[in-house]
């Protein structure tokens, strides 16, 4: 995997310092923005950001994405299991 170095607004990352999270939530954000725009599979936007695939369509939604992308080929793929 390749990685990116971004600056951030000290505000972003709170009073509390916690970048930790500003990074999950950084990841997850872009994770969801790719698997939307079809840059990455499900399985490889759960990878990104070290979740299975069941938990990152249950935390799509915080981030603005929608589980409902997929293309026939693949929920076919999903169903059966390839």
């Amino acid at each position: 995997m390749s990685q990116i170095t971004i600056d951030v607004p000290d505000v972003a990352i709170g009073a509390d310092g916690d970048s930790l999270n500003l990074t999950a939530d950084v990841k997850m954000a872009a994770a969801v923005r790719f698997y939307m725009t079809g840059r990455l599979s499900l399985y490889q936007a759960a990878q990104m950001v070290g979740i299975t695939k069941i938990e990152f369509r249950q935390r799509m939604g915080e981030y603005g994405g929608s589980e409902f992308t997929q293309t026939h080929e693949e929920l076919k793929q999903e169903l059966v299991g390839v």
